[in-house]
This record gives C-alpha cells, structure tokens and sequence, in this order.
C-alpha cells in the first residue's frame, strides 16, 4: 500500500517536471520571437538575424541544460548524457558573433542568448500543476 502511493507519487513528480521542461522550451521559444519582433522594431536585419541567431544557441543550450540535469538522476551507463556540455553552446555563439561581427552585432545576439534565462525565471511564477483531489 505504501510502496504503491510512493511508486504513484513518483511517477506523478515525473509528469510534473516533463511538462516543467516543456514549458520551459515553449517559453524560451515565445520570447525569442517576441524579443524578434522588438528587436525588428528598433533595429535593422542585422541585428534581428544576431538575435535570433541568440535565440537559436539559447534553445540549444536550454535543451543541452535538460538532458545534464535528466542525467544527474543515475542509471545505467547506456542512459548517461552523451554530447557536448552546455557551455560549448554559449562558447561557439562568441565565436561565431565575433567572426562575422560585421553583419552579426554582439549586443543583440547576446540579448537573444539570454532569452534562455528570462524561460527559466518565468518558471518560477508558473503554476506547478493541478492538485489531485
């Protein structure tokens, strides 16, 4: 009887935290089209394109954050993390904002990098979930 409410409560918190990271994605993607748009407002293509190519590194590396966490759980060593780090993402958009720096300004890539961590704030005034009855 114990063993099973666990065993429910378990799987219950695991539904929550998918739906967390989905939602989480979702708001990273919402913002860095809105963050477009505003950015299309004040700026020229060039700075919508270092934005969104921000925007792009920034799911990426919100996804790659997931997938880090999600192996911190343990398992077995066939379901351990297998790709780049997270940082590699945040690494190769500096590479690339600073290469082609002439048509990629800095500041509004890095303004759409950081949609990523305006997604994980937002988390934190989002219901966590329906309460069972």
């Amino acid at each position: 009887e114990k063993n099973l409410r666990v065993e429910r409560e378990r799987e219950r918190s695991l539904e929550l935290y998918n739906e967390r990271k989905k939602a989480m994605l979702g708001d990273q993607l919402f913002l860095a089209a809105t963050g477009a748009s505003v950015v299309w407002g004040f700026g020229d293509a060039h700075a919508v394109a270092a934005f969104a190519v921000g925007s792009v590194a920034a799911f990426l590396y919100l996804f790659l954050l997931q997938r880090e966490v999600d192996a911190l759980g343990g398992g077995p060593l066939d379901k351990l993390r297998k790709g780049p780090p997270p940082l590699m993402i945040a690494v190769l958009l500096m590479a690339i904002l600073t290469k082609y720096r002439a048509i990629l300004p800095i500041i509004p890539g890095l303004l759409g990098f950081s949609t990523y961590k305006l997604a994980t704030i937002a988390q934190a005034f989002s219901p966590l979930g329906e309460e069972e009855s």
